[in-house]
């Protein structure tokens, strides 16, 4: 029997040599692999066809979509549209009639956030933070919470800890939101506010337009958010208080500001404007104890929000769609420039080589999208439901366009028929309630259906989501009412009489 030989395993002397030497030789041996597989004559005749293949591709991507472009912009300029941005805006009015010509407006825009003037209602502070006392006993700083813009009760309480808000006198009348009506350090802000409602006109200043930002956030959002926000909420407050006609007046200067925005071509005069989310809270705070006048109830029918909601979104789509088509250059511009906001360099390197020819394609495929934003946002004809516009709609754009772009603006299309819609109804049933409480305020009760309101509608009944006729209900006594409207047609219940969880509604029951 042979003797096995004994295993020897590496000493340390041994790999102490060996693993230097091994990588050592690494970087040559790496380079011969490098050079045998990418640079050897195969391989370069796979480089020179796919250079020549991409080189064709752009140039075929220029040439196709540059003569789908000429058709485009004419298609545009035939249908009666324009594609200069300065045309599709009004012009600046004078400043006499200006609302954003008022000194409180002017300060507002040439103040910086943090610069102590009369404006710190609306500013917050540098230092988002306030010092507090742990259980410990030590200071640390905790961060400032956003307001909760939604309850007056929260809002004071959040303006008593972080805005220097007086605490209500205890004689003072219980009603909600007390508290900032009896803050009279503001009182002249809100004077000259209300004065400037009544000007005629309302435009934002032009030079803090910015068309190349239209998707984007435009000067001073924040600040302008919490004044519409603090202009609602002192309406409310205003009607719990019994004071209608000023509550109103309040309500004209957010429907002021919108106007403003909505004229200067962008969309932010729909996300800001407590005209558009907040008058149903408005309204109800006044319909719990039956504390509006008839005349503030048809001034707020004048004020009907969906007219400025119409109008800016044709005006954005308007806009929207001229500064795409007006180059494509000035689109891959601004989308390189906005993709600094966090895109590392290699985005920003691919988005800068994107091929010519399919800007211009991004360019018209955002063109066609526009133009059916402003028409799914524009007045419902008689007898036509959201519902059945949307159906309507879901097959834009054309075949053709779509299998060029099937991911990218048909999602976010689809989101903006969810959305629009339930915005749209919420107005509608809103206007319902409005007509719903002058006809309490007439005849002591509600009506037992909606054909009954009296004064009579200027307008007929709108359709529910569905397309059917909006859902009421009222008690036996007609001392309370419900309206509502079911989200879309496919979770709409035979029932004339369910309420779903989902469901868009005004209750005052």
């Amino acid at each position: 029997m042979t003797e096995q030989p004994t295993t020897r395993f590496p000493t340390f002397r041994r790999l102490a040599v060996t693993v230097p030497k091994f990588f050592l030789r690494l970087p040559g041996r790496l380079w011969r692999l490098f050079r045998r597989v990418f640079l050897s004559r195969k391989s370069v005749v796979v480089y020179a066809v796919l250079g020549t293949g991409i080189g064709l591709f752009y140039a075929g991507c220029s040439w196709h979509y540059r003569r789908a472009w000429e058709k485009e912009k004419k298609r545009i300029i035939a249908s009666g549209s324009s594609l200069d941005i300065s045309r599709l805006l009004p012009p600046m009015p004078r400043e006499e009639d200006n609302f954003f010509a008022t000194p409180v407006m002017k300060e507002f825009y040439s103040t910086p956030e943090d610069a102590p003037t009369r404006l710190t209602l609306w500013f917050l502070p540098k230092k988002r933070t306030t010092t507090v006392i742990g259980k410990n006993g030590k200071l640390y700083e905790k961060p400032i919470p956003q307001p909760n813009v939604s309850s007056l009760t929260d809002y004071c309480e959040w303006l008593r800890q972080y805005g220097n808000l007086p605490k209500p006198a205890p004689a003072s009348p219980s009603s909600p939101g007390r508290e900032l009506l009896e803050d009279h350090r503001h009182d002249d802000i809100f004077q000259e506010l209300e004065a400037a409602a009544k000007r005629p006109e309302s435009r934002v200043p032009k030079h803090h337009e910015d068309p190349l930002v239209f998707g984007g956030m435009p000067f001073k959002i924040g600040p302008i958010r919490r004044m519409v926000d603090s202009l609602g909420l002192r309406a409310r407050a205003l009607v719990a208080a019994g004071q209608a006609g000023k509550a109103v007046e309040t309500l004209r200067v957010t429907g002021k500001i919108g106007d403003g925005y909505a004229n200067s071509g962008t969309l932010i005069g729909v996300l800001i404007s407590p005209g558009y989310r907040r008058t149903d809270e408005v309204l109800m705070e006044g319909m719990r104890g039956h504390l509006w006048t008839d005349e503030a109830l048809t001034e707020l029918l004048r004020m009907d929000p969906r007219t400025l909601y119409h109008k800016a979104w044709a005006k954005a789509s308007e806009t929207e769609r001229a500064f795409r088509c007006n180059s494509h250059e000035n689109y891959a511009t601004a989308i390189i420039g906005q993709s600094g906001l966090g895109l590392g360099a290699a985005q920003r390197l691919y988005l800068r080589i994107y091929p010519d020819g399919l800007w211009i394609r991004d360019c018209i495929l955002n063109s066609r999208y526009s133009e059916a934003w402003g028409s799914l946002t524009g007045p419902l004809r008689a007898g036509e439901s959201w519902a059945s516009r949307a159906d309507q709609l879901r097959a834009f754009p054309d075949p053709g366009l779509a299998v060029l772009n099937p991911f990218n603006n048909q999602k976010e299309f689809n989101n903006m028929l969810q959305w629009v819609g339930p915005c749209f109804m919420r107005l509608e049933i809103t206007r319902t309630a409005i007509l719903l409480e002058r006809h309490w305020l007439k005849h002591r009760r509600y009506p037992a259906i909606l054909a009954e309101l009296d004064p009579a509608p200027p307008e007929s009944i709108p359709l529910a989501m569905d397309g059917r006729p909006l859902r009421y209900r009222t008690n036996a006594d007609g001392s309370t009412f419900r309206v509502w409207s079911p989200p879309d047609s496919k979770s709409a219940s035979s029932d004339p009489g369910h309420v779903g969880k989902d469901d868009h509604f005004f209750a005052n029951e």
